[in-house]
């Protein structure tokens, strides 16, 4: 009779089937000699019952995804400042019952692009209003001087605007599709995609002909790897950052909450590169 794994982690959200958060988790507890097994748990509509199950089964901690980073707050026991500023959870740990909210996200949108872009820059455009484009806003707050979000939804964009307007010196919302928009993308420093408009093939947020040549262009959808965005900016010589960064990023930043341990980014991508993709 096998041994009973001692921790159990998940993530949630839906759809998520498509998703490589077990790959760099469980290659992560792996390497690092950690009795776990991390896995999906697709949540359709029935959050708050999940929520009672993972409390009720002892499961030490998981992952919030799309589309319940916000929703999930009103379920916890206790938030991070991070969490709380953001507005937002992607990660949440078992302390002996009390369930407490993290977000990790912010810090795979900063560190990919403080390592491949710099860390002082005027302008930057979210496209996005949702957990993802909130966590990506906080990750600039001490790099970017103005900031504009672009949203289908205007409202929604508006109301980030009001959110983190204490951070930056200039803060702007604009509707996503909209002439402004265009004019904004050829002035920016950073270009962030926080929306799911990439996945399908073909399509991509804005159009890329009107960004200039300095802009650096980060898209956090992960499949595929290279979206129509990202390869529409190669095309001009821009700058890119793909979405595995953030995620294995993120990921690190997760089991350091949940273990207290430190992983190795760059291995964790070419074992996911090479191996899974």
């Amino acid at each position: 009779m096998s041994k009973p794994i001692r921790y159990r982690l998940y993530l949630i959200g839906y759809p998520i089937r498509h998703s490589l958060s077990p790959h760099i988790m469980n290659y992560i507890f792996r390497r690092n000699g950690i009795d776990a097994l991390y896995e999906l748990y697709e949540v359709e509509s029935n959050l708050k019952q999940v929520i009672k199950i993972f409390r009720d089964t002892g499961v030490y901690g998981f992952n919030v995804t799309i589309p319940y980073k916000e929703r999930i707050m009103e379920y916890l026991d206790g938030l991070s400042r991070d969490a709380l500023e953001i507005g937002a959870v992607n990660t949440v740990q078992n302390k002996e019952g009390e369930l407490i909210g993290y977000n990790t996200d912010w810090l795979g949108v900063y560190k990919p692009i403080t390592r491949f872009g710099g860390n002082n820059f005027d302008q930057a455009l979210i496209i996005g209003a949702g957990g993802a484009a909130k966590a990506a806003i906080y990750a600039l707050r001490d790099i970017v001087k103005t900031i504009y979000i672009a949203n289908r939804t205007f409202s929604r964009a508006k109301q980030l605007s009001l959110r983190f307007k204490r951070y930056f010196q200039d803060i702007t919302p604009l509707k996503l599709g909209s002439k402004g928009v265009e004019d904004v993308a050829s002035k920016v420093d950073i270009v962030i995609n926080a929306t799911p408009i990439g996945m399908k093939e073909g399509e991509k947020p804005i159009p890329t002909e009107s960004l200039n040549n300095d802009t650096i262009v980060f898209d956090m959808i992960y499949k595929p790897l290279h979206t129509e965005l990202l390869k529409r900016a190669e095309e001009k010589g821009l700058k890119t950052i793909d979405g595995l960064w953030m995620l294995i990023y993120q990921a690190v930043e997760a089991v350091k909450i949940w273990f207290d341990i430190s992983a190795d980014v760059d291995e964790i991508r070419r074992f996911i590169v090479e191996e899974v993709l």
